[in-house]
């Protein structure tokens, strides 16, 4: 019971790794890496999963592991992300399993679906931070710079990325960005056109 999958229907799959709060004696602590939680990540999945459905009628497939980051990074390769415990490791194999899993489901019924890690954050600035594959200095390039094929290559958007549609630069940072969405819901957001990149804020 320390991962658990919620199939659905949705071509979307939502995941949240390091929300967890179990913290089973019988696994040890982890020493190495970033051993603290994402607060409340796991019930952001659940509800952004309820207001979905709500609003399309539809699930998405979500992900939970429920171990504390201090027993298990499933977002980290095996070696780092149980240090040799095999209860850890197993924990690591189911939740990438039923990731698998879910993304096979989505392929099968849809051919293509949209995956989001759910993550928080304890920096001193309240907005939400949208990942996308890119490096604070990346997002700090000019939008020609950014918008070059290997930029795109690189990013978790490089799907969208097509020769003729939308620039990579318009697409995480432009007026149909999801961060320009979420800045007109009132929700502050970087990448956006308000905020095109971090600069020397944490990220």
């Amino acid at each position: 019971d320390y991962v658990e999958y919620i199939p659905g229907d949705l071509p979307l799959v939502i995941s949240a790794g390091h929300g967890g709060s179990l913290r089973p004696a019988s696994i040890p602590d982890r020493t190495g890496g970033v051993l603290f939680e994402d607060r409340n990540t796991l019930e952001l999945a659940l509800r952004l999963a309820t207001a979905l459905e709500e609003r399309l009628g539809g699930r998405p497939h979500v992900v939970l592991s429920h171990l504390h980051r201090v027993k298990l990074d499933p977002n980290r390769e095996l070696a780092e992300a149980a240090e040799g415990d095999p209860a850890a490791a197993r924990a690591w194999w189911e939740y990438h399993t039923f990731l698998e899993a879910a993304r096979a489901v989505v392929e099968e019924d849809h051919d293509e679906g949209l995956y989001v890690d759910v993550h928080g954050h304890a920096h001193p600035i309240p907005r939400v931070e949208l990942g996308y594959l890119l490096s604070a200095a990346t997002l700090g390039l000019d939008d020609a710079v950014l918008s070059a094929p290997a930029q795109g290559a690189a990013s978790s958007v490089r799907n969208l990325v097509r020769p003729g549609g939308h620039t990579l630069a318009e697409l995480v940072r432009g007026p149909l960005s999801l961060g320009a969405r979420l800045e007109e819901a009132g929700i502050p957001a970087v990448p956006s056109p308000a905020h095109p990149s971090p600069g020397e804020d944490p990220y």
